[in-house]
């Protein structure tokens, strides 16, 4: 036999003694005619069923060929070492057309002895303490069966039962806990980078909460990217034993199209109705959501809207974002997480009279029942350059946040929606008639006087410390401060800070501590009505209260009776009057224990009970009833051990 062509092979043979030959043509079989026999020009040994191409990645080939000379040659796929490659890549070798080829293949998991790393199984134990992502999950009869993989090691079938206080949901990677115990959130909202030194101050102002951003521009690593900045600010605020509601979201971010460092403070509603109104893409968002920030201990509730409905013509309704926010919140009650969100703000309240409180806030009302957010929030920053005088700034509050109190309380009442509130410790000294700093006695007042409508949560509104606009109440202004020692050279920082910023920061730490006292008793008490002293009170307990006061009555469900005073006058200590209608003895102040004992000159059916106020100052007095001896060792047995 012999190679008569490349392609054409001629056999002979015998036949009868005779000496035959046949022609064959070798390229029927995808072959040439070497060494004068049909054979392969070229051969890779990792070919299969799956990988008929040769391209098989994850096992190490050799490729067998004829090379120019016509001698047979054999390649191994091999793991490159490229100067500057952030991984080895694979060199593959396979047959094209039975001629040589190869290519560059980077490895997901790197390149070891010619070919990629595949995937390893490990066990469930050993994922969770390694902390593994959890990939595909499902739910079923109380557990939830997770499947883990980090890099090229994965588990099957890891199964998490839920606890007595938890339930697992379809769709949500993780067994939910349901809230034991009842949370009153003191928190601040930071617009701006929330930064180590920011979140020490935040604990060291006795916050437990905080409505914030990761840290942006300078203050992060390049390259960690929304994941890596997010998880920065959930472990650090863990650290500190804080609960984070994120200004944005996973989906907002990851998920629609949106940049994470331009679009810093971009909600869930805000980017939605900018991107779609789709109910399939609103309902897979608030699942990312729900499985990305779950993750971390210390997410508390997810951060829908911001001041929805009101971008349009000042005093009309844009429907657009409520309907967002019904969708929203439908798949949050259909997967059971409706405790999660949202938190809404209302509207904005300037103090400058540019809203009329009474028309939106009513007309909110009936959406806030279709919607039926877990809560809802207010804002209100009274205090600016025009209402110095006492006088005016008490009618720039009636104006403004008593007047949106009143509604919200109303609202609150009406559909069983707690709210929250947030006011203003900053300033903007830079511009006519802008916000200025609030007096010690102004922050007080704003807090009590929500606390006196029914409010279950008190935030402060704040700008980042490096903003050059705005004393901060964090690191106690000295980016304002700094911004102007350098630009005009006549600031002396620490006289400043002393004098300016520091009052206030004391103050916000001391009435965070009260509200660290009275914020659970106020959970479980019931507003049954407010009063402002000067304009008459009708209730069937409180018959009157001298000076300029705001009056709250309170119940709780075994029916005792709680009254709260607001010092109105932010300049001058008053003595409050309180004259009751019930039989009265005693009224302990519930953040100080102190008890207050009636006038016993005062003729009866009345009791009479005379109480001194600091400037803004607000108290929480249960009305304790002239009760048996046995009775009252009770009540001050309660009271030395803070029980209710």
């Amino acid at each position: 036999d012999f190679c008569e062509t490349e392609n054409l092979l001629k056999e002979g043979y015998c036949k009868n003694g005779e000496y035959k030959f046949e022609y064959y043509d070798c390229s029927l079989e995808n072959k040439i005619c070497h060494h004068n026999t049909c054979v392969e020009k070229c051969i890779d040994s990792d070919v299969t069923d799956e990988y008929s191409d040769g391209k098989n990645y994850f096992v190490k080939g050799t490729v067998s060929f004829l090379d120019k000379f016509g001698k047979v040659s054999a390649n191994d796929d091999y793991c490159s070492s490229l100067v500057g490659s952030p991984l080895s890549p694979l060199i593959e070798f396979f047959c094209n057309q039975n001629i040589l080829g190869d290519g560059v293949y980077y490895c997901p998991w790197g390149c070891e002895d010619g070919a990629c790393i595949g995937l390893k199984e490990v066990s469930c134990d050993y994922a969770v303490e390694n902390d593994f992502k959890k990939t595909s999950f499902a739910c079923e009869n109380h557990k939830t069966t997770f499947y883990y993989q980090k890099g090229n090691l994965f588990t099957k079938d890891c199964v998490e039962e839920c606890s007595n206080d938890e339930f697992c949901v379809e769709g949500i990677k993780h067994c939910i806990k349901e809230e034991q115990v009842e949370f009153f959130p003191i928190g601040i909202y930071v617009y701006g980078d929330t930064l180590d030194f920011e979140l020490n101050d935040i604990k060291n102002l006795n916050f437990n909460t905080i409505i914030g951003s990761p840290p942006f521009g300078n203050f992060i690593t390049e390259g960690k990217g929304y994941e890596g900045n997010f998880n920065d600010l959930f472990e650090r605020a863990e650290q500190r034993g804080l609960r984070v509601i994120p200004i944005g979201t996973y989906s907002s971010y990851a998920s629609s199209g949106y940049t994470f460092k331009e679009n810093q403070g971009t909600t869930f509603v805000t980017a939605y109705e900018k991107l779609s109104q789709d109910d399939s893409i609103i309902e897979k968002a608030i699942t990312d959501d729900i499985n990305y920030f779950y993750n971390y201990p210390a997410f508390y509730k997810l951060y829908l809207s911001d001041e929805p409905g009101i971008h349009g013509e000042i005093g009309k309704i844009d429907m657009r974002e409520w309907d967002m926010l019904q969708k929203a919140m439908n798949k949050m009650n259909s997967l059971g997480v409706d405790k999660l969100g949202l938190s809404v703000f209302v509207d904005y309240a300037g103090g400058d009279g540019r809203w009329s409180w009474e028309g939106p806030i009513k007309s909110y009302s009936d959406i806030f029942n279709l919607v039926n957010p877990s809560v809802m929030m207010i804002d209100s920053y009274p205090f600016n350059t025009y209402n110095t005088n006492p006088i005016k700034l008490n009618e720039d509050i009636d104006k403004s946040t008593i007047a949106a109190l009143k509604e919200l309380r109303e609202t609150s009442l009406k559909y069983d929606i707690p709210f929250w509130f947030t006011g203003q410790v900053f300033s903007e000294p830079s511009a006519e008639g802008a916000w200025r700093e609030p007096t010690p006695a102004e922050i007080n007042l704003e807090v009590y006087l929500a606390l006196v409508y029914g409010a279950k949560g008190i935030f402060y509104f704040d700008y980042a410390t490096n903003n050059p606009n705005h004393i901060s109440l964090l690191n106690r202004g000295r980016g304002y401060f700094a911004d102007k020692l350098a630009k005009e050279g006549t600031f002396n920082m620490e006289e400043l800070e002393i004098y300016k910023v520091q009052p206030k920061y004391n103050a916000v730490q001391q009435l965070n501590d009260e509200l660290k006292v009275l914020g659970p008793i106020l959970l479980n008490l019931n507003s049954t009505g407010v009063w402002n002293s000067q304009k008459g009170i009708s209730s069937s307990i409180i018959q009157d209260v001298s000076g300029n006061f705001e009056v709250g009555a309170f119940e709780d469900e075994e029916g005792e009776n709680y009254v709260m005073l607001v010092n109105r006058d932010t300049q001058n200590l008053q003595t409050a009057k309180v004259k009751l209608n019930s039989d009265y003895r005693e009224l302990t102040d519930m953040y100080s224990k102190e008890g207050f004992q009636e006038d016993k000159n005062l003729e009866k059916p009345f009791k009479l009970f005379e109480i001194n106020f600091e400037p803004g100052e607000g108290k929480l007095l249960r009305l304790d009833k002239n009760i048996t001896f046995f009775g009252r060792f009770v009540n001050i047995f309660k009271r030395a051990f803070n029980l209710k």
